[in-house]
């Protein structure tokens, strides 16, 4: 995965800005995500993956800012409407990431749904990917924690 340093998100708020490299002083692209943007993308193959607080899974072109496809997923890409945000992971050509509801894997390419493991927990963390495994921790109101690990 390459990962390239100068896709920032705001701190709060619905774009994502790419500023210039070089020293130029405008941007070279801003998307307009529909709700607040509260972590860093998953970058791979000149596509940006990430969420917003509105629920939905955005993958946008990094060189022009467009946007290839979004998909609202259940119980939104937070732990709550105040909550922590997940960044997604990539593996491959799947973005996986966590919800308020469950563990999603999405084509790449296409934005479509592989799969879902929904559950009774929130996610409050990105999940990490180790060994053909793909690890989360959830938790209920009580914060009582829960480890999955799903193999791959």
């Amino acid at each position: 995965m390459t990962i390239i340093d100068h896709l920032l998100p705001p701190p709060s708020g619905a774009a994502i800005r790419c500023p210039p490299l070089g020293g130029r002083r405008h941007e070279s692209w801003k998307f307009e995500a529909g709700d607040e943007v509260q972590a860093p993308p998953a970058v791979a193959n000149g596509m940006a993956y990430f969420g917003s607080v509105d629920g939905k899974l955005h993958a946008v072109d990094t060189a022009t800012g467009r946007q290839r496809w979004d998909l609202a997923v259940d119980g939104g890409v937070t732990a709550g409407r105040g909550g922590l945000f997940n960044s997604p992971v990539l593996n491959g050509n799947v973005v996986y990431v966590t919800t308020g509801h469950g563990l999603y894997a999405v084509d790449a390419a296409t934005g479509r749904e592989r799969w879902r493991h929904a559950t009774d927990r929130s996610f409050g963390w990105s999940p990490v990917m180790a060994d053909e495994m793909l690890y989360a921790v959830g938790f209920d109101r009580s914060r009582s924690s829960t480890l999955y690990a799903l193999k791959l």
